[in-house]
């Protein structure tokens, strides 16, 4: 029976990625097996204990429509997964907080936990900060791509050299999958196949299909 997938706010586009994977949408979160939190606006800092950074813009009614629904799903045991936007609240709500800005190239590459490395994409300016989050698996980084990174005081965090910035974290005790990019404009490549399997065994808690072989 193909899971029901709900994308909150509505922007569809995001699910294409995950919709030969045995899912189906549906617009009733009453139905939902799953739900998908899209990309799009900086959350508001004060969420996370911080001020506004001189970088960060925020819209503060798609948060609070966001947040409510978090904790519908939560409360229903209902899977998540977040890209970008979406990952970062998982983040935060874990009780980790947000890199406020920060530099990414458009296409870099991406390490994972199991020595992958593969390339993504980047359309944030704000990253996972994991530091203070409950019971999570880091599942891919990238190796300190951005020349700084700062904080609500616009005050680098001066990370050192073999910092890691999260791209990929799953958050065990909410059941949410934090993907820093977008899988969504990925096209096929080993990245959006890696995706999936974290999909498949985290969020269906299937066994993932064999790997499959791309040549760049």
């Amino acid at each position: 029976m193909k899971k029901k997938l709900y994308v909150v706010g509505g922007n569809v586009g995001y699910a294409n990625w995950l919709q030969d994977m045995g899912m189906e949408l549906c617009y009733n979160r009453n139905e939902a097996n799953i739900a998908l939190f899209t990309g799009g606006a900086d959350w508001q800092p004060h969420l996370y204990g911080e001020k506004v950074g001189r970088y960060t813009s925020s819209y503060p009614q798609r948060d609070s429509m966001e947040l409510l629904a978090y904790e519908y799903f939560l409360g229903k045991g209902i899977p998540m997964i977040g890209t970008c936007r979406g990952g970062q609240l998982f983040t935060f709500k874990a009780g980790g907080r947000l890199v406020q800005d920060s530099s990414h190239p458009h296409h870099h590459p991406m390490i994972t936990s199991d020595g992958e490395k593969m390339q993504i994409n980047s359309l944030h300016h704000q990253q996972f900060l994991l530091e203070g989050c409950s019971s999570h698996i880091l599942l891919g980084w990238s190796e300190r791509l951005s020349p700084y990174h700062l904080d609500g005081n616009n005050i680098d965090y001066n990370f050192p050299a073999d910092y890691k910035e999260p791209e990929l974290v799953y958050f065990k005790e909410t059941k949410c999958l934090a993907i820093q990019c977008h899988p969504e404009m990925l096209g096929e490549c080993r990245a959006l196949t890696y995706f999936k399997e974290c999909v498949s065994k985290y969020i269906l808690q299937e066994e993932p299909k064999k790997k499959t072989e791309f040549v760049y």
